[in-house]
């Protein structure tokens, strides 16, 4: 190769020789920058551009061309960019080649979202040959988009267990973030309980980060005041943010309240079943007695925590002499049992 330096390169994409009688044709690649001969692996591409890969030639085409959607829906915090990122989230994926592409098998919403980034390309419908298997609706985005969305802090490549709340997401769009995740991984679903059904919301991710950080969240802005994390530990870790009955409640008035899009059958499901009463219903405007506490009062002027520990204080000799009683009553049905046995 000659001398780049004496050969001042002036040109990004086009040809240029050294000077002298004797020069060598190079090309220098406009997405990489890299140096290279005219060589059967070079690709070209109209106008007299050349790359060094396939990869950089399509790359530079993508960029370059005229995109049939918006490209603009994430240059301002507005409820559609935050429920995008939230959805994105779960069911979207940046691919390496700088592609981003997000799948989903409810036609309503994938259609909804292809209303609001004026998406005109056709939409790419799967159909696997899996019995029971629903169809998958695939949007895919290139230009500005993955750029952008690498810009927010999503990873190029395999994202399991790297979810995150993203920054750009602040505390007025986070309910339309929380809606997209759970629209994405998440549900509202009835637990038949002591002969009535309860209404629960569970959200699932691979990432211990993005739960802790959800669950942070919504305490801190007083939404929900229980909440647990479960792990169901395997090659990917999958971990589990459960609710109760209010805080489920609380939560579809959190993030339902002036949305534009959602999925409609996750919202049924919690409108059909948000207005199950129960015993602590009776209390939900009074506040726990002990001093700087804001939950929700159940017996004797104490919240749930509050009382359980009071309760187990207090009580702690009288609970050990009933189990040590319960068990000294089953140990003696047992010989009694037994002893009958062996005289029959």
């Amino acid at each position: 190769m000659p001398n780049l330096a004496k050969d001042n390169v002036v040109y990004i994409g086009a040809r240029y020789s050294t000077q002298g009688k004797r020069g060598y044709v190079v090309y220098k690649c406009p997405v990489c920058n890299a140096v290279f001969k005219r060589t059967l692996s070079y690709h070209k591409y109209r106008n007299g551009l050349h790359f060094c890969s396939q990869k950089c030639a399509m790359y530079y085409r993508i960029n370059n061309s005229a995109h049939n959607y918006s490209t603009s829906f994430l240059d301002e915090d507005n409820e559609f960019r935050s429920y995008f990122l939230g959805l994105f989230m779960t069911n979207g994926h940046l691919s390496k080649s700088k592609v981003a592409m997000i799948s989903l098998t409810d036609e309503q919403l994938i259609n909804s979202i292809a209303a609001l980034t004026n998406y005109k390309n056709p939409i790419k419908k799967i159909v696997r040959c899996i019995k029971n298997r629903k169809p998958q609706y695939k949007l895919v985005f290139c230009g500005k988009i993955p750029l952008k969305l690498y810009e927010f802090g999503f990873p190029y490549g395999k994202k399991t267990g790297k979810e995150f709340i993203p920054k750009c997401v602040s505390d007025n769009t986070f309910p339309h973030f929380l809606r997209g995740v759970i629209d994405g991984d998440g549900s509202f679903f009835v637990h038949h309980s002591q002969g009535k059904g309860l209404l629960n919301c569970k959200i699932f991710s691979a990432s211990n980060n993005l739960v802790e950080n959800i669950l942070e969240k919504l305490r801190k802005n007083k939404i929900v005041f229980g909440g647990s994390i479960s792990c169901k530990y395997g090659k990917t870790n999958l971990y589990t943010l459960l609710f109760g009955q209010n805080d489920s409640r609380r939560i579809g008035d959190y993030i339902y309240a002036g949305s534009i899009i959602l999925l409609h059958r996750k919202k049924a499901v919690w409108e059909d079943n948000a207005n199950i009463s129960v015993r602590s219903d009776i209390q939900k405007n009074k506040v726990c007695s002990i001093l700087e506490c804001t939950n929700p009062s159940r017996s004797n002027g104490l919240c749930a925590v509050h009382y359980g520990k009071k309760y187990r204080s207090e009580n702690k000799d009288r609970i050990r002499q009933y189990n040590t009683n319960y068990a000294c009553k089953l140990k003696r049905a047992r010989i009694t049992n037994a002893c009958v046995e062996t005289h029959i």
